[in-house]
């Protein structure tokens, strides 16, 4: 994994995590995170311990290093950026010692095969990796950022940026997609994306299985006229998606429903964005440990995303705790949620205002929606119906390298 594993702070350590914990059931699993500090080289250790064969933390070139020198190699790597066309995080794992590092483990262990999260250590393809069963998880895929380039608030020269690196980023993506033996993506559109091109490459769509059992039984009193906003707010595309919401729909709501409360639930709120929607009934949590009691408590979530890629994780608890959503299709779509069903797939802030009404309104469409997003998740997104395939799915292609199929 290109990055420290705890604390977990997004959905792509979740996906991680849990796929580690399933494959370690039917297989012997080192793991290797690049953490730059020791509490998390610390936590993973103690988290993983009892689940894997072995935990082997690869150190980043910060490990161990001051506050002074940290600032100065962050200034020197964001230079380089400006300067450059390689995505940031190229330019962080391209780190000889993070290579050294890695070579040793795999001479220690001589494993059958590796899994790659995202694809910038694919460079290690043909070198380091070269006998092993390669795969690589993409989490996402670069065509999806490349589609949605133009909906990103960026400056022309920024723009300009962007178009160049993302351009070397498919280039390079591409190249070491063709050296992997398998890909492993998170949702059909990005197997469809990745097929329209690249029909002969091998790709499983495995979606964020995750332990959701605790959320499927989870019960809690519904607050009336309640809505929630659920994400992590540090990223761009949730920000814009909470902007939409309190400029578009919330007031239409409000205008029907004078007792609407919005729960905006997820780390790094922005508070330039909420102070200027400021409303008593607006109720902003930030990050929180537990997040059963604050979404199970909500009648309905709202999910107006018009950029963003990969598979939408947190609308799986959400959907769990028994939370019909309304959401675009660039939030919805990898999701298998069936318009008029689980939710509505909706384009418009009005037509999703609208909607949203009639489920507020109405107390047996609410819980018919409830009981159908708890079986879908049940039936989709449980570890054992997700990793639980792709552990399948590697044993096949030990033994087809070994010969026996």
């Amino acid at each position: 994994f290109p990055g420290a594993l705890f604390p977990i702070l997004g959905m792509s350590q979740v996906r991680a995590l849990n796929q580690v914990k399933r494959l370690a059931q039917d297989h012997e699993v080192c793991f290797a995170d690049i953490v730059s500090r020791a509490e998390q080289k610390n936590e993973c250790w103690d988290r993983l311990a009892a689940a894997i064969a072995s935990y082997r933390p690869v150190l980043a070139a910060s490990y161990g290093k001051g506050r002074l020198w940290r600032i100065i190699r962050f200034g020197w790597q964001k230079l380089r950026y400006q300067l450059s066309i390689l995505s940031l995080e190229e330019i962080t794992l391209s780190a000889k010692s993070i290579d050294r590092q890695l070579r040793a483990i795999v001479d220690e262990f001589k494993p059958e095969g590796v899994i790659i999260h995202y694809w910038y250590l694919g460079r290690l393809f043909g070198g380091i990796f070269g006998n092993l069963i390669r795969m690589i998880d993409t989490h996402y895929v670069v065509e999806e950022n490349i589609e949605l380039l133009s909906k990103y608030r960026y400056s022309p020269l920024v723009r300009l940026r962007m178009q160049h690196e993302l351009k070397h980023s498919l280039k390079m993506q591409n190249r070491y997609f063709s050296n992997s033996e398998l890909i492993i993506v998170n949702s059909a559109r990005q197997a469809e994306i990745i097929k329209t091109e690249h029909p002969d490459f091998n790709t499983e769509v495995t979606v964020n299985g995750q332990e959701i059992d605790e959320l499927l039984n989870y019960r809690t009193d519904l607050e009336a006229d309640t809505i929630l906003f659920y994400g992590a707010l540090s990223n761009q595309f949730n920000r814009l998606g909470l902007e939409t919401l309190l400029a578009k729909i919330y007031p239409v709501l409000k205008q029907s429903i004078s007792g609407l409360k919005l729960y905006v639930v997820g780390n790094n709120p922005p508070q330039d964005i909420i102070s200027r929607y400021k409303d008593d009934n607006i109720i902003v949590t930030g990050y929180v440990e537990d997040i059963k009691p604050y979404v199970a408590r909500c009648c309905l979530m709202l999910l107006p995303l018009q950029t963003g890629s990969g598979f939408r994780g947190r609308a799986v608890e959400v959907m769990a705790l028994g939370v019909p959503i309304i959401g675009t299709a660039n939030a919805l779509q990898s999701l298998e949620l069936e318009s008029g069903k689980e939710g509505y797939i909706l384009e418009s802030p009005e037509t999703m205002a609208e909607h949203a009404l009639k489920v507020l309104k109405n107390k047996e469409l609410r819980q018919s929606m409830s009981e159908a997003c708890r079986t879908l998740c049940a039936k989709k997104y449980s570890i054992e119906a997700t990793f639980g395939r792709l552990s399948e799915k590697i044993s096949l292609l030990g033994k087809q390298r070994a010969g026996n199929v």
